[in-house]
């Protein structure tokens, strides 16, 4: 018997108005349905609104996933400086939150402002492609030194690319141990330098500690590795 949970990890609804074109809440709604008979988690991309973040939460349980919530749009996770009340009650219901930064789903002040008041990312993720790829995200790497300059620490960083990720997409995460096991892992190194770094509404903060990948280690193949990205 295959289990499609083996190939399928999760249900996805881009959940914002340029793309929802008027289908508002009842789509999500819709999704949530699909998730509960899937029995798998539904990952819901945030944005303009409608439907509203506050509409939206409520909705979610334990291990769905709202992603790209550090966005700079109307209507966010604040409200009058304060992060709003729907946030606190899905974290406490187990509601994940990843990054997402894409090319238009990444405010540096937002995610400063978020992280310095405890509202930290499960997942750190790139959404990574061809509209972004030459910037604002660049690549993994860059994505991670971004959120070292907004206020997570180097473990949370990590954590958040590695077991956390693992963990919700069910795979191997090393957790139980190396011994025996292929190698498989990229080498990274904290380079001391200046280094300018864009969000996705092009604005510029400047750091002097970037985060830079240096080898891949796949089983006894060892490749040389750097950012796509020169801080330019």
């Amino acid at each position: 018997k295959i289990l499609f949970s083996n190939y399928i990890k999760g249900i996805k609804i881009r959940a914002s108005g340029v793309i929802l074109r008027g289908w508002g809440f009842e789509i999500v709604k819709l999704a949530k349905k699909v998730s509960n008979e899937t029995k798998l988690p539904l990952i819901v991309h945030v944005g303009e609104p409608l439907p509203l973040l506050e509409d939206i939460l409520p909705c979610l349980s334990k291990g769905d996933i709202v992603t790209h919530y550090y966005h700079g749009k109307r209507w966010g996770i604040f409200d009058d400086n304060q992060i709003i009340t729907e946030v606190k009650e899905a974290v406490e219901r187990g509601v994940l939150f990843d990054v997402g930064h894409g090319a238009a789903s990444f405010n540096f002040n937002v995610a400063r402002k978020a992280i310095a008041k405890g509202f930290k990312p499960f997942i750190i993720s790139t959404d990574l492609h061809g509209q972004n790829l030459n910037g604002p995200v660049w690549d993994l790497a860059t994505t991670m030194s971004k959120m070292l300059a907004a206020g997570l620490s180097l473990q949370e960083v990590i954590a958040g690319v590695t077991i956390n990720p693992a963990e919700v997409l069910d795979i191997e995460s090393y957790q139980k141990g190396l011994s025996g096991k292929k190698a498989r892992f990229t080498v990274f190194k904290i380079e001391n330098k200046r280094f300018k770094l864009y969000d996705s509404n092009n604005n510029l903060i400047k750091v002097d500690k970037v985060i830079s990948p240096k080898f891949v280690i796949n089983g006894t193949e060892i490749i040389k590795a750097s950012s796509r990205y020169k801080g330019n």
